[in-house]
């Protein structure tokens, strides 16, 4: 497994719930031949959701960026902050300062995979600059050892 992905279902009503960004996770992706981890602090993460939303992408489905798919919407999105009780329960785990989301999924082909399980979370498609953390990331050794933590 590459990340944390998970969605709470709920199959009457053809919703999902689940984490877009959690502060801090790697978070694995390509470039051309590359293999690299990228991360995202508390503030970039709530700048991601406000600009999702100021450029109306709440109706953009897509499956591992590269498929679009009709049918879905995105219609709830918040920042987990358990000091002013903004926390779902079955997401307790989670830190301060993810974003959450929900979409309805009116798509049949689309609910049958997340139903089967091939789909299990968000990932948010975002162009971003890239800068090396070299202050806590140096080598094999070192990724390792921060994957371990999480």
């Amino acid at each position: 497994d590459k990340g944390y992905m998970r969605f709470s279902r709920d199959d009457e009503k053809h919703i999902v719930s689940g984490p877009v960004l959690i502060p801090d996770q790697l978070i694995y992706r390509t470039r051309g031949n590359q293999e690299i981890y990228v991360r995202f602090g508390k503030e970039a993460i709530e700048e991601m959701e406000l600009k999702f939303f100021k450029d109306h992408r709440n109706t953009e489905g897509d499956v591992m960026h590269e498929i679009k798919v009709d049918g879905v919407t995105y219609f709830e999105s918040y920042i987990i902050d358990k000091e002013r009780n903004i926390a779902p329960v079955e997401f307790s785990d989670l830190p301060d300062g993810t974003w959450m989301m929900s979409a309805k999924i009116e798509n049949e082909e689309l609910w049958n995979l997340i139903k089967e399980g091939q789909i299990r979370g968000f990932s948010i498609d975002a162009q971003c600059s890239i800068t090396p953390a070299k202050d806590e990331i140096d080598t094999l050794d070192d990724l390792i050892e921060y994957l371990n933590k999480q």
